[in-house]
């Protein structure tokens, strides 16, 4: 059987995805130029890179951040491509239109029939689809806070969120919550109305408990020029846990009072253990407990 050669856009999809597979904050400038180097002659390869950029950011909308800071840097050096119409399109405008479509339609449904899965199945699903809403929002968010887009851009988004049936109370939330700051630096005439109409929302005590408390969130940052209202808290346990992996002195695990005691006196409460861990399995053990402790968690085997 005949070698089929790949077409541009598949070679550069598989180099995109390469970069990104391998992109840390520690190789962030030596991937950056593996990326610049792919080779873009048309529209198609142009969108499909773009393409790839886009699924990995909603996908992981904690890195997020990562994947904004590749796009200002490579966004200029990759080439524009004619589009259908005859207009020239760069890398962030596909990006934007790649972004509009999953706001406005959702991110793309499974490529199976649910109803023929197990149980299991359903759920993973169920929580990619939301993982990849947030991402969209956080995506868009971002762009913002870069000046990529403009503050008409979020208002619109916003109230879209706002006129949807059933309302998407916990998606302007979460977009207010990247872009509130911004938008009140830029002195937007318009976040105030966004804001009023979320507190009204809250104030029909239709919604439950969770998402009236994070209106109640934003309303406060709103009036208190957008800090959080709440400090985030260090987990001493987590933060230990990870100097002591992180650590190349030895860990001794004392069964009887439960601690893990590095060579410094560095200690940290464990599940009961019976032997010497090594750090790895010392941080895992630890998040672990950590888990446990919190009420309706899910915890981790062992």
């Amino acid at each position: 059987m005949p070698n089929r050669q790949k077409s541009p856009a598949a070679v550069a999809e598989m180099a995109a995805r390469s970069v990104l597979n391998k992109l840390t904050p520690d190789n962030f400038e030596t991937m950056v130029s593996q990326f610049k180097s792919i080779e873009i002659t048309d529209a198609e390869t142009l969108n499909t890179v773009a393409k790839v950029v886009y699924l990995k950011a909603i996908d992981e909308p904690e890195f997020i951040p990562m994947y904004i800071d590749l796009v200002q840097d490579v966004h200029d050096h990759l080439p524009c491509a004619g589009a259908s119409d005859g207009e020239a399109v760069s890398f962030l405008d596909c990006l934007k239109k790649l972004l509009n479509d999953g706001f406005m339609n959702g991110p793309a449904p499974p490529p199976m029939d649910l109803s023929n899965e197990d149980q299991e199945t359903k759920d993973e699903w169920e929580t990619k689809i939301s993982r990849r809403k947030k991402g969209i929002l956080v995506l868009a968010g971002e762009l913002f806070n870069q000046g990529f887009s403009q503050s008409e851009d979020i208002i619109v988004r916003l109230d879209n969120l706002l006129d949807r049936d059933p309302i998407d109370v916990e998606g302007a939330c979460n977009l207010l919550n990247h872009t509130g700051a911004k938008l009140d630096e830029s002195q937007c005439p318009a976040l105030l109305p966004v804001v009023r109409r979320l507190k009204d929302v809250a104030g029909e005590g239709s919604l439950p408990a969770r998402l009236r408390f994070k209106v109640e969130d934003m309303v406060s940052r709103s009036e208190d020029m957008w800090t959080p209202r709440r400090e985030e808290k260090v987990n001493p346990r987590k933060h230990t846990a990870t100097k002591l992996a992180s650590s190349n002195m030895p860990i001794v695990a004392t069964p009887a009072d439960k601690v893990v005691t590095d060579s410094k006196g560095r200690t940290i409460t464990l599940k009961k253990l019976g032997s010497s861990v090594s750090r790895e399995e010392a941080a895992r053990r630890a998040a672990w407990w950590d888990d446990a402790a919190t009420p309706n968690s899910t915890r981790r085997k062992l």
